[in-house]
């Protein structure tokens, strides 16, 4: 079992060090045409554990912690994509902005599996304005007001 362990947290670690080198080296529409791509793949519900989802999001943000170099949040949006295609599970991803307090615009890339979050935090609850999203055509949950609000995403 531990070497099961040992190899996610491999898995992990090549999905963001591709996701910096892709992000580092290509043209900027490379890592959005991949979220694209990726978002418009399979999604499988009927096994869908939040578990699995939950230990997806610590492994990334402790390979981050741990890899000698710095994981912005498009680098972990595009790596827990990779994870979350290559097993079938719905994703969310969504780019936003917002001024800071001295007046700078600051852009965030945040991921959530119906609507639990993965990397970035909540991104309403930190601020930012939507610009664009991608997600495989899944159910995404997001709190509404008072109520949940239930939608089909198709990206």
């Amino acid at each position: 079992m531990r070497s099961d362990t040992t190899l996610e947290g491999m898995e992990v670690c090549l999905a963001l060090l591709a996701a910096k080198l892709l992000v580092r080296f290509s043209p900027v529409s490379l890592p959005f045409f991949v979220l694209r791509t990726l978002g418009t793949g399979r999604c499988g519900l009927s096994f869908y554990d939040p578990r699995l989802t939950r230990g997806i999001a610590v492994r990334i943000a402790q390979a981050s912690e741990l890899l000698p170099c710095r994981f912005l949040c498009l680098h972990q949006a595009l790596a827990a994509s990779f994870l979350f295609w290559r097993r079938s599970l719905p994703l969310f991803v969504g780019i936003g902005v917002r001024e800071d307090e001295i007046g700078k615009v600051r852009a965030h890339a945040w991921t959530a599996s119906l609507g639990n979050p993965i990397t970035g935090g909540k991104a309403s609850e930190l601020g930012f304005k939507e610009l664009a999203t991608f997600g495989s055509a899944c159910i995404r949950i997001e709190p509404y007001g008072a109520e949940r609000r239930i939608e089909v995403v198709l990206l």
